[in-house]
């Protein structure tokens, strides 16, 4: 693939997917304002991007699909405590920042539509996405590894940041796909980077429901 269409089939997935997303957004707070409502716009993106992906899939096979290799259970234990590790940072820089961070009441329903979205479709389609389906074809278009290490990073941050209300997240977001760039690259284990997201991501929902 040459990198310019590289860049552009790229850039038409994550237009598309924002603008479906936004159309969404807008239908449902015009339907409901509720909180319920509002939490369901993540969840929406996730399997809109999902879809998308599977389109480009059919177009060229990158492998997105392909989960049959045996992990190895030290990465696996590796990756949880990398990602507890990562989200303790997270937490430094909160308080190095001062950005508070929201306690969220618990309600079953909530809950459960958190663990399901961030620990298990969030992890596992960010991942797909700006690791294995972003790195996988800027090195197959010939991007030099700092590109493609910058480019896959930017993506992951900017995917964090909240338009809609301009939430930016502060930038151990960047870093963490920086570390999670060289864990792909090292291991071309996606699961090792799922492991690592849904860790940070589940730690998280603890963190808001039951310690802040």
């Amino acid at each position: 693939m040459e990198k310019r269409k590289c860049l552009l089939a790229i850039l038409k997935i994550i237009i598309l997917c924002y603008f479906f997303g936004f159309l969404i957004a807008m239908l449902l707070i015009s339907v409901s304002n509720s909180k319920f409502i509002v939490y369901l716009i993540s969840p929406i993106l996730n399997v809109i991007l999902l879809t998308f992906l599977a389109l480009q899939e059919k177009k060229k096979a990158f492998g997105l699909w392909d989960f049959s290799g045996k992990l190895n259970w030290k990465i696996v234990v590796g990756s949880v405590l990398m990602g507890c590790v990562l989200y303790g940072v997270g937490l430094l820089f909160n308080e190095l920042f001062h950005i508070p961070i929201e306690h969220q009441n618990f309600d079953i329903a909530y809950f459960f539509l958190q663990i399901c979205t961030s620990v298990f479709l969030a992890a596992f389609i960010e991942e797909l996405f700006c690791r294995k389906f972003v790195i996988t074809s800027m090195e197959e278009s010939g991007f030099p590894p700092i590109v493609v290490l910058l480019f896959s990073s930017i993506l992951f941050y900017l995917g964090h940041v909240n338009f809609f209300v301009l939430d930016f997240h502060p930038i151990e977001t960047f870093i963490i796909g920086v570390i999670l760039f060289f864990l792909y690259t090292k291991t071309r284990e996606i699961r090792y980077c799922m492991i690592v997201h849904a860790t940070g991501n589940l730690l998280a929902i603890i963190y808001q429901t039951w310690i802040v």
